[in-house]
C-alpha cells in the first residue's frame, strides 16, 4: 500500500531545515564551530520560537530549564561563512556550530580568520554528488501529514490491558518481560520515539507495515544524507528496526511498544564512512528534542572510519566527550530524553569496544545474548574508556525476530541493532505507566532490575532487564528475593513443588520452551505457599519457570528428565 506526504521546510522552530540541490564536484565537508551566541534573536525566556509544545512539555515536567545551548545558531555568522564561498548543509545549535561543503577547500582559510570562529575540522571529502543546502524534513508535528487513506492520528495514553500473541517475538518480548506490562495496558500509548538510522526502505508501501499508517503511527520523517532520495528508497535496516518495536500484527509479530508513535530519522549515510555521520547523528538529535521525543533508538554506532584514514579513531578516545554524536546524545539526557544506542558489533573484531555514541554518559548502550539468555560474541564490549561501565543492559539481539528481506516476510537477525530497539519500545512502556518520573528515575529503576546488577561486567553490563521488576521497583515494592523462592525437585519427572520462604499471594506459573514459547500455565485458585504442578505433559528438556505473584515476577530455570 503506498501512501503520499506533503513535504516542506520547518523554518523557525527547526532553525531552517531546507530542500536540497546537488553539485557533481570533488571537495570537502567541515564543522565549523562558534565562540558564542551574542546578538541572538531568540531568548531562553521564550522558547516556544524553537522548540515544540511537547518538547517544552517534557522540560517542563521533569524541571529543566532552557539555556543557551538550546538558542538557535547566530544567523550572522552563519552569513558570513557563506559569504566566503562555500555551502551549508546543516546546523547545530547544542554545539554552536554549522557543518559547511568546500569545493575549493583554501577558503577555509578564509574561514578559519573570522574572529567568531573557534574551531573548523574536516570531516568528509566528498568525489561524488554532494547535497548543497540542509536537511529535508517533513512538517512540524503540529501540522503532520495523513496517509491518503484519510485516517487521522490518535495519541491515547489510556492503559488498555491487552494480551497479545507475539508470534515469532515471543522470546524477545518475555525474555525482559515485556509482556507483563503489557498485560496491564502498558504498550506505549501516547509516547513518541525518534528512530535513527539508514533509511526505511518501502515501509510507505508494504503491507507489513501498513497498520503503521493506518493507526496513525508515523508523525514526520527526516533525512539529514542524502538527499535525492526518499527514506523509503534507501537501507532497509531501519524498518528493521522499527519493527521489533512498533509492530502490531497479533499472531505474527508483536513488537515491544506497538502502540508508540514514531518519527523517523535517516542520519546514516551508507555511500561512505567520515566522521561527517556523527555530525548528523547531532543534527537528528536536535530535531528529535525540536519535535518532543521522549526516546532516542539509534541502532548506529562509529569507532573506526573505513574511508578515511586521515580521520583515526582510537579506543581511548571512547571516554564520552571526544565524539560529538557522544556529547550531544549526553546533552539530549540532559534534557529529558531517554537515548538507546546499540552497543555495537565489533565484539569478534579486532577493535573489540562499544563505538559513539554507545559511550555517552547518561544513555542506555545495549550489547546482545541469545534466547538462553548468553552473551552473544559479537556484542561489543565495554567499559568506556574513562572506566564507566557498558554496556548499560543487554536484551536479545541474536536470532531477534523482525520484518526483513526488504519488508517482505518476518524472520531473524542478528545484531546489537536489534537488541537496542528491544529496549527502546519496553522503555516506552515503562515510561507511560509513570509519565512523572525523570528519565534518570527510568533509566535507573531499569538498570535495578537486571540480573547482574550487584555483579555487572564488560560483556553484559548489568545485564538483562525485568521490566516487570522496574514497574515495582518505581511502584516502591519490594523485589521478591529468587532466593526465597524454590523448585524442587530440579530436575524433576513430571510433579514440581513451587514454594517460598515469604509469605505471598500467587497468581499464576507459566512454563515456557527455551525459545519464548508458553508450554504449561497453571493458574492459583487458592493462596497457599506450596504449589504442586503436574508437568506430565511437558516434554523432557530445558524451561523458563516465570512464577507470578501479586505483585512481581521470579524467574528460575528448569530442567525436566
Amino acid at each position: 500500500m503506498r501512501h503520499t506526504f506533503f513535504i516542506c521546510s520547518i523554518c523557525v522552530l527547526l532553525s531552517g531545515y531546507g530542500f536540497a540541490q546537488e553539485v557533481v564536484a570533488d571537495g570537502a565537508k567541515y564543522f565549523v564551530g562558534f565562540t558564542d551566541k551574542n546578538n541572538s534573536p531568540y531568548s531562553i525566556e521564550h522558547p516556544e520560537a524553537y522548540l515544540s509544545d511537547k518538547a517544552l512539555e517534557r522540560r517542563n515536567r521533569q524541571h529543566i530549564q532552557i539555556n543557551t545551548d538550546d538558542l538557535p545558531v547566530n544567523s550572522f555568522y552563519i552569513d558570513s561563512v557563506l559569504a566566503k564561498g562555500v555551502k551549508l548543509c546543516e546546523r547545530t545549535k547544542w554545539l554552536n556550530g554549522i557543518v559547511v561543503y568546500a569545493q575549493d577547500t583554501t577558503v577555509m582559510d578564509k574561514v578559519r580568520q573570522l574572529p567568531f570562529v573557534k574551531t573548523v575540522e574536516k570531516n568528509a571529502n566528498i568525489k561524488k554528488r554532494v547535497e548543497e543546502t540542509e536537511s529535508v524534513c517533513d512538517n512540524f508535528p503540529s501540522k503532520l501529514y495523513t496517509p491518503a487513506m484519510g485516517l487521522q492520528r490518535k495519541n491515547d495514553k489510556t492503559a488498555d490491558p491487552t494480551i497479545y500473541n507475539y508470534g515469532m517475538a515471543a522470546a524477545q518480548v518475555r525474555m525482559v518481560n515485556g509482556d507483563q506490562l503489557h498485560r496491564l495496558g502498558y504498550c506505549g500509548n501516547g509516547m513518541t520515539i525518534a528512530v535513527f538510522d539508514g533509511g526505511f526502505y518501502h515501509i510507505d508501501r508494504l503491507d507489513l507495515f501498513s497498520h503503521f499508517w493506518e493507526e496513525g503511527r508515523i508523525l514526520s520523517i527526516c533525512d539529514f544524507t542524502n538527499k535525492e532520495q526518499s527514506v523509503f528508497e534507501k537501507s532497509d535496516h531501519g524498518a528493521c528496526v522499527l519493527s521489533i518495536i512498533g509492530s502490531n500484527i497479533n499472531g505474527q509479530l508483536i513488537g515491544t511498544a506497538p502502540k508508540a508513535n514514531f518519527h523517523l530519522v535517516v542520519s546514516e549515510d551508507e555511500r561512505y564512512e567520515y566522521p561527517i555521520e556523527e555530525d548528523n547523528w547531532v543534527c537528528a538529535a536536535e530535531y528529535a528534542d525540536s519535535v518532543g521525543a521522549d526516546i532516542i533508538s539509534s541502532s548506529l554506532g562509529y569507532c573506526t572510519f573505513h574511508d578515511a584514514e586521515e580521520f583515526p579513531r582510537s579506543y581511548n578516545l571512547m571516554d564520552g566527550q571526544h565524539s560529538r554524536a557522544s556529547i550531544a546524545a549526553t546533552m539530549a539526557a540532559q534534557r529529558g530524553m531517554i537515548v538507546v544506542n546499540s552497543a555495537g558489533n565489533s565484539g569478534r573484531n579486532k577493535w573489540h569496544f562499544i563505538g559513539a555514541p554507545a559511550d555517552a554518559k547518561d544513555i542506555l548502550a545495549v550489547g546482545a545474548v541469545d534466547s538462553l539468555r548468553k552473551y552473544a560474541s559479537f556484542s561489543s564490549a565495554g567499559p568506556s574508556a574513562d572506566g564507566r561501565l557498558k554496556p548499560d543492559v543487554t536484551a536479545m539481539g541474536y536470532k531477534t525476530a523482525l520484518i526483513e528481506a526488504k519488508g517482505e516476510y518476518i524472520g531473524r537477525a542478528n545484531g546489537t541493532s536489534f537488541s537496542a530497539p528491544v529496549i527502546s519500545g519496553m522503555t516506552a512502556c515503562l515510561w507511560q505507566a509513570f509519565p512523572e518520573k525523570t528519565n534518570y528515575e527510568i533509566m535507573n529503576a531499569i538498570k535495578q532490575s537486571c540480573d547482574r546488577f550487584h555483579t555487572p561486567d564488560s560483556l553484559y553490563g548489568n545485564g538483562i532487564p525485568d521490566y516487570f521488576q522496574a514497574y515495582n521497583i518505581l511502584c516502591g515494592k519490594n523485589k521478591l528475593d529468587e532466593s526465597q523462592l524454590h523448585l524442587y525437585p530440579n530436575p524433576c519427572g513430571d510433579m514440581l513443588t513451587v514454594t517460598t520462604d515469604i509469605p505471598t499471594q500467587f497468581d499464576s506459573v507459566r512454563i515456557y520452551s527455551m525459545s519464548g514459547k508458553l508450554m504449561l500455565l497453571h493458574s492459583v485458585t487458592d493462596q497457599p505457599n506450596h504449589l504442586n504442578i503436574n508437568l506430565s505433559t511437558l516434554p523432557k528438556g530445558m524451561y523458563f519457570v516465570k512464577i507470578y505473584s501479586k505483585d512481581m515476577v521470579v524467574t528460575k530455570k528448569l530442567i525436566k528428565l
